[in-house]
């Protein structure tokens, strides 16, 4: 089975695009949030100097 799924061009096409992509998409998905985080308390942080307590 493995030998017939190595020989299929398709096939390993389709195997190498997804162990190519899934994990992009991990990754863009993580450096997402962790943007919107950091802007977030970039904004808090700009907000409380202009507001002191």
């Amino acid at each position: 089975m493995l030998d017939t799924i190595f020989k299929n061009q398709v096939l390993m096409s389709f195997f190498i695009a997804g162990a190519w992509i899934i994990p992009g998409i991990f990754f863009t998905s993580a450096t997402n949030r962790k943007f919107k985080q950091r802007q977030k308390e970039r904004k808090m942080k700009k907000i409380s100097r202009l507001y002191p307590q």
